[in-house]
């Protein structure tokens, strides 16, 4: 799964009690190959990307890239993303116990004072839900030099208000891939060693957006179920 990062510097989150984030209302194009999708698609031109269908289950429509004439692509499936990886309703706010209040500070950097909030509610025991507590940050601006890192689970990192009245942190790092929070442990960096591995190519010419099957130029080596790695090589485009 490729993903893409957008960085700014310097960079601003908002903590908000609740985010919004509206969509416009793009429609499907001519379809294309299907062969890639495991997902139910919705056959009218007019259709929604994505429509929840009455069985539960969410319907997508392809969609064209700028400049195509045809569409290959779907929404990503995100399901599993999130809380418990999805399908599971986020605890209500007042069932998470707030251990650490914070409130901004005159000037200076607010990294450590964060960080230190976090590290102690990470080092609490967790309850029979998973939960180990709230840093609460008091509305207001909080400057942060380097990236906050939450590395246990159960632990909340929560705002106040929303917009720019509520709860500002603002990263003033210059790194390149400078993120204001991060979140799980570090995975080293590592090369893939590929010896005796069986190395194949992908025989698609082009694959889309949201596939997920691939046509390979051979399987020899491959078996049901072992884990498999993409390696993708860009171009000078």
């Amino acid at each position: 799964m490729r993903q893409m990062m957008v960085c700014r510097r310097p960079a601003t989150l908002l903590l908000a009690a609740l985010l919004t984030v509206p969509c416009a209302g793009l429609r499907a194009a001519p379809r294309a190959d299907t062969a890639f999708f495991v997902h139910p698609l919705l056959e009218a031109e007019d259709a929604p990307l994505v429509a929840l269908h009455r069985d539960g289950t969410l319907h997508y429509a392809l969609y064209r890239d700028r400049g195509s004439a045809d569409a290959r692509n779907i929404v990503p499936d995100f399901s599993r993303a999130g809380y418990h990886g999805g399908g599971v309703a986020l605890p209500a706010r007042a069932a998470l116990p707030v251990r650490i209040v914070l409130h901004p500070a005159a000037g200076g950097d607010d990294h450590a004072r964060i960080q230190q909030a976090i590290d102690t509610v990470s080092a609490r025991t967790p309850d029979a839900r998973g939960v180990r507590g709230v840093v609460l940050l008091a509305r207001g601006r909080y400057t942060v030099s380097q990236s906050l890192r939450i590395a246990s689970s159960g632990v909340v990192l929560r705002g106040e208000g929303r917009g720019a009245e509520g709860t500002v942190i603002r990263s003033t790092t210059s790194a390149r891939l400078g993120r204001i929070i991060e979140v799980g442990e570090r995975e080293p960096s590592r090369l893939l060693n590929t010896a005796g591995v069986p190395l194949t190519g992908i025989a698609s010419e082009r694959v889309p957006v949201g596939a997920l099957r691939v046509a390979l130029d051979a399987a020899t080596g491959l078996r049901v179920g072992e884990p498999i790695v993409l390696r993708r090589t860009p171009n000078a485009a």
